[in-house]
């Protein structure tokens, strides 16, 4: 860590040390005088910072998310003059990023798995508030892409199989995921520009299938 502690905010110190803690321990097993401690900051920090130790874990839910999507903002090249398959390539890439990032701290990458799996209110809410634009956003990318007239239901089905593949490794390859550790993909750089390769590819394939009927 190049960052000294001193030189981070109490709030931010805060926010780290609780999500490393929270990460370790879970929640419940976590104290204020824990994360205090951990952050070099008073025992009554918590309190005066966020309120109480439910609202310091929306917090850092919250900067976790936040510097996701800044990171990795899906729909950063739909305004860009690239060829709609590779704004999609992008869309699809950030989509695995945003849950894979290799470079991201792994006390982020464990909190963010379990409160999605556990549907937190939180990321409930961004989620929602990201999938209509996204949606949107790939809806007119594959109609771009099709070149031609193709029906409402076609499109929903290719949506349905960018989504799904998407799903696919980012439940099944994730840590705690069900299936054999054997078998899960190590989500590095090298394997996440594969896996997009062939998503995009799959999907590109789709769509000339379904133009072609």
């Amino acid at each position: 860590m190049t960052e000294k502690i001193s030189d981070k905010s109490t709030s931010e110190r805060l926010i780290e040390a609780a999500g490393v803690l929270f990460a370790q321990k879970g929640f419940a097993n976590t104290t204020v005088r824990d994360i205090c401690d951990a952050a070099g900051a008073n025992v009554a920090a918590v309190n005066y910072h966020f309120g109480d130790k439910e609202k310091l874990h929306e917090a850092v839910l919250n900067y976790i998310v936040e510097g996701i999507k800044t990171k990795f903002p899906v729909n950063v090249s739909l305004g860009s003059d690239d060829p709609p398959g590779e704004k999609l390539r992008n869309m699809i890439r950030f989509f695995l990023l945003r849950r894979f990032d290799p470079d991201r701290p792994d006390w982020q990458g464990i909190l963010l798995i379990e409160q999605f799996m556990t549907v937190h209110p939180k990321l409930v809410d961004v989620i929602r508030e990201e999938r209509a634009a996204n949606v949107d956003a790939i809806r007119i990318l594959i109609k771009q892409i099709a070149g031609k007239d193709i029906d409402d239901e076609a499109v929903d089905l290719c949506l349905g199989s960018i989504v799904g593949q998407c799903l696919f490794y980012i439940l099944m390859h994730a840590p705690h995921a069900p299936i054999p550790e054997e078998e899960k993909i190590e989500m590095n750089h090298e394997n996440i520009e594969k896996i997009t390769d062939h998503i995009l590819n799959f999907t590109l394939a789709g769509i000339k299938s379904k133009c072609e009927k």
